[in-house]
């Protein structure tokens, strides 16, 4: 199935996206707007879902809070579903962890995305991917803030391959303004730039 998205400005939250679909804006990110309003996320993205795509929106003010699951991605909660988030502009979102997009499980691919200016209260103030083998390409992270470790990426037990992508003043108070990772983490980052970081280190390994 496929959704195409007119031109628009939409107040919509807590989208569930549990079939094989493609739901793509017509004339791209800067035309087509998805605006959660701080009611919740853009979208979620249960286990077991897809393959699904979702290309060439804008996902603006997704704001999710509290313990667990609840307080996880702003914009985006993917849960080990079978996803490819495409050519979308991810801004202004907030969650506990991964502020923009949280990827948990599976092998989600994150595409010529920009995701810039979200927040985390703990990790992971652009993306938090925790376990599976993600594959973050050619996508542009700016302006984004963990509170704790973070900034850009947080990666936690995680595989994942981070390639030709621009990582550039993200900040974290505690450690890993660009990207943060965890012990239990074999990622590959190739052809990619990390610089500028307002707050913490570009790069941070934990047990380095």
């Amino acid at each position: 199935d496929q959704i195409f998205v007119y031109p628009g400005a939409y107040r919509e939250h807590d989208i569930v996206v549990d079939k094989q679909i493609t739901i793509k804006g017509i004339r791209g990110a800067a035309h087509t707007r998805v605006n959660a309003g701080g009611l919740g996320r853009c979208f979620v993205l249960p286990a077991g879902a897809g393959p699904l795509r979702i290309e060439s929106l804008t996902l603006k003010n997704g704001r999710v809070a509290g313990d667990g699951v609840d307080g996880f991605g702003g914009a985006i909660l993917c849960g080990n579903a079978e996803a490819e988030i495409v050519a979308c502009t991810i801004t202004q979102n907030a969650a506990v962890r991964g502020g923009g997009v949280y990827l948990d499980g599976s092998a989600p691919l994150l595409k010529n995305c920009d995701i810039f200016g979200n927040t985390a209260e703990e990790h992971g103030g652009g993306v938090f991917v925790s376990g599976g083998d993600a594959a973050i390409d050619r996508c542009v992270l700016a302006r984004n803030t963990a509170i704790a470790h973070g900034g850009g990426i947080f990666c936690d037990n995680a595989s994942p391959a981070i390639t030709s992508c621009t990582l550039g003043h993200n900040a974290a108070s505690g450690h890993g303004g660009g990207l943060y990772f965890t012990e239990g983490c074999e990622a590959g980052v190739s052809y990619s730039i990390v610089s500028s970081s307002l707050v913490g280190e570009g790069i941070y390994v934990e047990g380095t």
